[in-house]
């Protein structure tokens, strides 16, 4: 089974100073409505799980794409029996972690003070939960809500209703999560503060949980049509084979056991976000609650992501790995830009207006690029992109900012702001994709004005300290500057990692480095992992991640440097990017706690780790083409939809080898060492 090589664990070991995945295990359906983890210490509102606790207060319904956005919809199942304990600390108990199992498919444990085996086991939208109390005392089973109130009906003695408004970052409107609980055993209940306590009687208990965020009437469909007339091992079988399915669609054969476990266990994170929302009514017609409304649409719907983080690895993966999925998620990004008038930028199920760029434009552009639309879709998703790209929103929620300013001036002045730099870079990457896919469908002035903006970049570079720098509106650079400080022009780094990011002319790049772009590199790679707080005013735990990897001022903790490693393969030396991608996987993925060099972010790690495994890299995604780095296992079979594609080491080589191949060719199935001799 390719589970076998699965981990729930790896990348758990975090917290607010020092990120070695910031994940907590998953146990759900790929891209699942629902999850469930087990929260282990509840302290702190975003960092609830520790794999070294030995502490178990429940399972968590949860929905976090990550502690930074923080958690919604988010409800907490507690067997125990005797008396109730009304905080974390009063109801906790010990498990021993030597016997239990946490696999993405089912979790259990044996809870030491309440004497009784709990196990759950995921659908797409909830869960089956099977207790054995095996303690002569009450029964009991208690919902908790958690940041938001918990609202309950019991409407008969096996049926509860619920719904709840949890979410730690608080937004307006409210998101509802409605939530059905179904017993095979009557109840008596209890009731709590913002908790509701059911009894039992019969020490053998089976429970299913459905969720919706649209109605309790969904929640009936969506509980007929995953676990009515099921029990528990079918349930379970339906969820490995399902997850085993996914796995298989990569075949690796190779003798690093430790390197195919982190291979496997990043596959597995790929596919868990972004999560579909959507819901399917009773005659199987998706629709969905659109969060920043508090409204239901007809169509599809896809949340969690945050662009910024996923443009870069995620979407290209998809896009080959899962193409029927990959086009869904294209469909509900343009429902979101109908529904609102904007693009979505991050989306945790509303629109949380955080980081640079509006780069739902690069993976719009992208799917048009690949030809995952017809002329007509295409032509209207290009006339959308402008909007997104030119329109001013006054709410300042969504679109770009100060896009009028930007385009007089070409850049985005220092006068406005933090992260200028960074944020002009991206709308650089933004403009080209919106001219590739404008272009392929025939609009050629729109076109060459967005092909136009994208060199704008070129603007920015100062000859004299070597790197991309804001100006002010008259066109200076600040006389002060030093490479070191982080913040300021930049988002999440300094210049040693935001000014590099030009993914569709690195060799423009180069030119301005007069040609010396890969040793720039050398000494990106050789100078000191030294930094200035500067901005932050604190030391962010991507300073600290970057100085602990030991790659010089490399912070392939975070998403800026993921190309950096690839430039020199861009600029035709394959061998050397092999060369450092190796040691950098070698060095910071391992199977353990600590198996991820920082954030992992959606996905976005997973497949950057998932791309250097392969031995190719979409350097730009809205290209096509693929940038050549050498395979690090001995042969890889994808099972694609037309056919197998086949990666063999032994015959490539990376000295004679061409340095890209194509979308195109890749999804047609073949040998990568044919389409690259």
């Amino acid at each position: 089974m390719y589970l076998n090589y699965v981990n729930p664990k790896i990348g758990t070991l975090n917290d607010n100073r020092f990120s070695s995945g910031n994940l907590y295990p998953v146990v759900g359906l790929p891209h699942g409505l629902s999850s469930f983890s087990i929260q282990t210490n509840a302290h702190g509102q975003r960092w609830w799980y520790h794999p070294y606790d030995r502490s178990f207060e429940g399972f968590r319904l949860t929905h976090q794409p990550s502690p930074w956005i923080a958690d919604y919809g988010h409800i907490v199942f507690m067997p125990s029996s005797g008396k109730h304990g009304m905080t974390n600390d009063q109801r906790w108990s010990y498990f021993d972690q030597e016997k239990e199992l946490l696999t993405p498919y089912e979790m259990s444990y044996y809870l030491s003070r309440y004497q009784v085996d709990v196990k759950l086991t995921p659908t797409n939208s909830g869960a089956y939960i099977k207790l054995d109390y095996k303690k002569k005392d009450l029964n009991r089973f208690t919902i908790f809500g958690q940041d938001g109130f918990l609202y309950y009906e019991v409407m008969d003695a096996y049926t509860i209703h619920i719904k709840t408004n949890a979410k730690v970052e608080h937004t307006n409107p409210e998101i509802i999560e409605y939530v059905l609980i179904k017993t095979n055993q009557p109840f008596t209940f209890e009731n709590m503060n913002n908790a509701l306590s059911i009894l039992f009687e019969e020490s053998s208990v089976e429970i299913k949980i459905v969720t919706s965020f649209i109605s309790h009437e969904q929640a009936y469909i969506n509980y007929n049509r995953e676990l009515k007339y099921k029990n528990y091992d079918q349930i379970k079988q339906s969820a490995i084979d399902i997850w085993e399915k996914a796995l298989s669609k990569i075949e690796v054969e190779d003798q690093n056991e430790s390197l195919k476990q982190v291979f496997y266990t990043a596959l597995y994170r790929s596919l868990i976000f972004p999560r579909q929302f959507h819901e399917f009514d009773a005659l199987d017609r998706p629709h969905h609650l659109n969060a920043n409304l508090a409204k239901v649409f007809e169509g599809y719907s896809y949340v969690d992501n945050g662009f910024w983080d996923t443009f870069r690895t995620l979407y290209p993966f998809l896009s080959f790995y899962d193409p029927t999925l990959y086009k869904k998620m294209l469909t509900g990004y343009h429902n979101y830009f109908k529904e609102n008038g904007f693009y979505p930028k991050w989306i945790a199920p509303n629109e949380m207006k955080i980081m640079t760029g509006t780069l739902c434009e690069v993976v719009m552009s992208e799917g048009i690029m690949k030809g995952f639309f017809t002329n007509e879709e295409a032509e209207e998703i290009v006339h959308a992109l402008v909007k997104n790209a030119e329109t001013v929103d006054p709410s300042q929620r969504f679109g770009r900012k100060h896009p009028n300013l930007y385009q007089k001036l070409g850049y985005l002045p220092n006068e406005i702001g933090s992260s200028v730099l960074s944020e002009s870079l991206d709308y650089y990457y933004g403009d080209y994709a919106i001219g590739l896919a404008s272009r392929k469908v025939g609009l050629n002035s729109i076109s060459n004005k967005y092909l136009n903006q994208s060199e704008n970049y070129k603007k920015l570079f100062d000859s004299k300290h070597g790197f991309l720098r804001s100006k002010d509106q008259d066109g200076n650079f600040n006389t002060y500057f030093d490479p070191f400080d982080w913040g300021g022009d930049y988002i999440e780094g300094s210049a040693w990692q935001c000014a590099f990011s030009v993914f569709h002319d690195i060799k423009g790049l180069d030119t301005l480095y007069n040609h010396k772009l890969s040793e720039k590199i050398d000494e990106l790679l050789t100078t000191e992992p030294n930094y200035n707080v500067h901005m932050y005013g604190q030391e962010i735990h991507e300073m600290s991640e970057m100085a602990s990897l030991g790659f010089g001022q490399l912070a392939l903790s975070n998403q800026p440097s993921f190309h950096i490693p690839f430039i020199y393969a861009e600029l035709g030396n394959i061998k050397k990017t092999n060369q450092l991608v190796e040691s950098l996987v070698k060095k910071l993925f391992k199977p353990g706690y600590d198996g991820y060099p920082g954030d992992e972010d959606n996905g976005s790690m997973s497949t950057w780790l998932i791309f250097s495994c392969l031995g190719f890299y979409p350097m730009d995604p809205v290209s096509t083409r693929f940038v050549v780095s050498g395979p690090l296992f001995d042969r890889v079979t994808i099972h694609l939809e037309q056919g197998n594609f086949v990666i063999e080491k032994s015959k490539i080589n990376l000295d004679t080898c061409k340095t890209h191949f194509d979308y195109a060719d890749l999804i047609k199935g073949g040998h990568l060492a044919e389409l690259i001799k």
